[in-house]
């Protein structure tokens, strides 16, 4: 199954259909997220000041559970789903139920706060509005211990957590480029140099070994 967006900002939809492209089904939402498992959370504004909901569903359309939320990210595994609301971070099994919530400090209301697993059991928060350099805050949800985060958890991560791909834009031109935690850089394709880069787009195949881009210049 295969989920896109459509529509315009202030009533998007996502729409799911099959590898053939036939369409199964579609709901309101403006971002969305597939699991390992195939299933896949949607996040949909509310409306009349009404909070953000995330919702699961499974691959057929048939929800799972909702509740509250407005950032989201799923677990390596698939079975759990780290979200944002308010002033707390929040994980959910896929059932809807809350294993962990615990306020954060410097997180705000209204923030547009990055979400990412950074192990089975690390949360890592972004734009938390502290002295923390970057604004990255990490969160054990065993214990509920806080510590500094790098930024490297926000870039395109592989799903084994162990690599991170960019388009980056170098005096050669632009380069796809796979860099390693820990140090090393590889370049696996380039493009010459132009005003506009029109279209930059990467994304990782679940076996982590295999990316599909398309980075292109205005002619």
């Amino acid at each position: 199954m295969i989920a896109f967006r459509t529509g315009e900002w202030r009533h998007n939809e996502i729409g799911v259909v099959t590898a053939n492209g036939r369409a199964a089904w579609h709901v309101r939402g403006s971002r969305f997220a597939w699991s390992p498992p195939g299933r896949i959370a949607i996040l949909a504004h509310g409306s009349a000041g009404r909070s953000e909901t995330i919702h699961f569903y499974n691959e057929h359309g048939g929800v799972l559970a909702a509740f509250r939320g407005r950032s989201f990210a799923w677990s390596p595994d698939g079975g759990r789903l780290a979200s944002v609301t308010a002033n707390r971070l929040e994980v959910h099994t896929v059932d809807g139920r809350l294993v962990f919530k615990r306020r954060v400090p410097g997180l705000r209301a209204g923030q547009s706060n990055g979400l990412v697993w950074a192990g089975r059991a690390r949360v890592v928060v972004g734009g938390v509005e502290s002295t923390l350099p970057g604004g990255q805050l990490g969160l054990d949800i065993h214990t509920g211990r806080t510590r500094p985060a790098s930024n490297w958890y926000f870039g395109l991560l592989s799903p084994d957590r162990t690599l991170v791909a960019e388009i980056a834009n170098t005096r050669r031109g632009y380069a796809l480029r796979v860099r390693r935690r820990g140090g090393g850089i590889r370049t696996l394709a380039r493009r010459s140099p132009c005003s506009d880069l029109v279209e930059a787009d990467i994304e990782w195949l679940p076996d982590g070994r295999s990316l599909v881009y398309d980075f292109k210049c205005q002619p």
